[in-house]
């Protein structure tokens, strides 16, 4: 079953991952996927705030991106990250190869690993690297309900018609896949998933600290919308 919508105005933009290594967490992205460093600084006393962890208020942050159009990540230093990771909600991040991106990728030719923090990456691909975040999953024990939330709030369209699992189409780049709970769950979870407009030319943000309006899903995922 496919559910056709007006496209959806936002697309993956930015995701965030708390690392207790920041240095080595971007070693680990520059030499295994082939991202690149685009920035760093602290992290504004407001954004802390608005996802939850006041504990984070001027933590060194680093943004990394990959192909032009993928989404970035921002990674925050926090030397307790096991203890603020969130429990619930957002769980893997998806890789596309850079010469894959115009092809759909196929489940059955993904590769899951490990990075040093512990975060699983799903990554679509025959070769060895990996430059563009395509997707993000959330682990939903409704997935009826949250793709109709996402809906509502984004206007997302609903690609997968499976009982068990949906794809929610972003405009022009991305999704994000709702997949089932798992019995035990030991990975680090991303704390936060930011969906940006899509804009064009000089209207891009190119900021990673832009301020965004936070809100928490069905699932307990923290998005950010800009």
């Amino acid at each position: 079953m496919v559910v056709t919508q007006n496209a959806c105005p936002y697309r993956l933009d930015l995701v965030t991952l708390l690392v207790s290594d920041l240095q080595g967490a971007c070693k680990h992205y520059e030499q295994i996927l082939g991202l690149t460093h685009e920035e760093s600084g602290v992290l504004p006393d407001p954004l802390a705030l608005r996802l939850g962890l006041p504990s984070l208020k001027g933590a060194a942050y680093a943004g990394m991106v990959g192909d032009p159009g993928s989404a970035r990540l921002r990674l925050i230093a926090c030397a307790a990250a096991d203890q603020a990771r969130p429990s619930n909600g957002w769980r893997t991040l998806i890789y596309v190869d850079a010469q894959e991106q115009s092809a759909e990728p196929s489940d059955s030719d993904a590769s899951a690993q490990l990075d040093p923090e512990n975060h699983e990456l799903l990554i679509h691909s025959s070769a060895n690297r990996a430059s563009s975040l395509r997707s993000v999953s959330l682990e939903s024990d409704q997935a009826a309900g949250d793709a109709a939330f996402y809906q509502g709030l984004i206007g997302a369209s609903v690609s997968n018609g499976l009982e068990s699992s949906k794809r929610l189409g972003l405009n022009g780049f991305g999704s994000i896949d709702l997949v089932p709970p798992t019995v035990q769950h030991v990975l680090a979870r991303p704390l936060a998933v930011r969906l940006s407009r899509s804009r064009s030319g000089n209207e891009a943000i190119p900021q990673l600290t832009a301020l965004a309006r936070c809100l928490r899903g069905p699932q307990d995922e923290i998005i950010e919308l800009i």
